[in-house]
């Protein structure tokens, strides 16, 4: 019992000289004005490796900077060891107070409070945080940029007061490339993971079935059901009809627009190979023979769109980041025909470089000739190099 009671007072030393230290440096960071005349600006990006996605998107920007711009200093900022949690504030603030920053680049948050004012400070909202979607107050500096992923997220920012810039999905165009030495085949590829667990906790609810053959009938009349959001809506028609919460029908037509799809075009009479890797497809019956395992992220995926014509692309959006890889890699991103549903703001341009599907059209289009394609405009919008020009204006703007 004593050793136990040494052991926590250890600890508690140990986490107040630790909060003493946070303090310390905050007050540090609060008070360093840096200055703009410097003959490099300084770019401090942080990331949290317990966030898989957010973390290679920071990471992607850092790149970007470096490669296409010498006029600057990056740090990329993440936890050394797996010990290391996001909520342990210490190493982060000792890094940016190390470091000294001009700029800051953020993910889904603004991290300023602690930021001097003079510090410009960018901000790229990709999903509804709970800063912005509860009636907490969130604190604006006149040097905070934001933008927003879609317009459902600039609304939620409106609705907060914050004005902000559009900035779609961005892909990191040095692995996700055409390359020569790979040959490309009358193929049809689809990366991704089967969603077959997103349906476990409501399959054995007694009107799941007779809500899934009524949910899969209008998607193949339709070519996809509009969400909660329009006036029209096709899940709150179904959450009305069967007395169901939203969440219980949008993981049925979340598992129609991905399983059922991917199932659809494995049974397509047509002269193309299928191809399909993720997780959770190996026990599926349908899906199982052309199954060919795991791909690790980037180049792995590339290459694999490098040999095939189409990237297969069912789901609910256009531009979603299996599209930019399939394009980016030269294969064309076979669409979901979802564009009735969505607010999303593209340049019509992309369409170009797209092929629309309903589960209706799939078998007629794979037996035409395929469509002629141009990537430039969707490489050239969607690049992280495009992202760093915009950032790099703002910059020069306030400078």
């Amino acid at each position: 019992y004593q050793i136990a009671n040494m052991f926590n007072e250890t600890i508690q030393v140990s986490k107040n000289e630790r909060k003493a230290l946070v303090d310390l440096y905050v007050e540090e960071v609060k008070k360093y004005t840096p200055n703009f005349k410097d003959e490099k600006l300084r770019i401090f990006i942080p990331a949290c490796r317990e966030t898989t996605v957010m973390q290679y998107i920071s990471k992607n920007i850092a790149k970007a900077f470096k490669k296409y711009n010498n006029d600057y200093e990056i740090e990329f900022y993440m936890q050394d060891t797996e010990m290391q949690t996001c909520q342990d504030m210490l190493p982060f603030f000792h890094a940016i107070n190390e470091f000294k920053p001009h700029i800051t680049i953020n993910i889904n948050h603004y991290n300023n409070t602690f930021l001097n004012d003079s510090i410009i400070n960018i901000v790229w909202f990709q999903d509804r945080m709970p800063a912005i979607v509860n009636d907490s107050d969130i604190k604006i500096r006149d040097n905070d940029y934001t933008f927003h992923l879609t317009s459902m997220l600039n609304r939620t920012l409106e609705k907060k007061g914050i004005n902000s810039l559009y900035q779609p999905f961005c892909l990191d165009e040095i692995t996700y490339q055409e390359r020569d030495d790979i040959q490309r085949k009358k193929k049809i590829v689809f990366v991704g993971s089967s969603y077959k667990d997103r349906i476990e906790e409501i399959k054995d609810d007694e009107d799941f079935n007779i809500i899934y053959d009524d949910m899969l009938t209008l998607f193949k009349e339709k070519g996809c059901l509009t969400s909660i959001a329009s006036e029209q809506s096709d899940i709150k028609y179904f959450t009305n009809k069967y007395k169901k919460p939203a969440s219980f029908i949008d993981e049925i037509y979340a598992y129609i627009g991905r399983d059922y799809c991917v199932e659809y075009i494995c049974q397509l009479d047509t002269n193309y190979e299928i191809e399909i890797y993720g997780y959770g497809w190996e026990n599926n019956k349908i899906v199982s023979p052309y199954f060919k395992g795991i791909l690790n992220h980037g180049k792995e995926i590339s290459k694999i769109y490098n040999s095939a014509d189409y990237g297969y692309c069912p789901g609910g959006y256009v531009l979603m980041q299996r599209t930019l890889e399939c394009a980016f890699s030269g294969a064309i991103p076979l669409i979901s025909e979802v564009r009735a549903d969505k607010e999303d703001e593209y340049d019509l341009g992309i369409e170009e470089s797209l092929q629309f599907f309903t589960i209706n059209t799939l078998e007629k289009i794979l037996t035409e000739d395929k469509k002629k394609c141009k990537f430039d405009l969707i490489r050239d919008q969607y690049s992280y190099k495009s992202f760093v020009e915009k950032i790099i204006k703002i910059i020069k703007m306030k400078v």
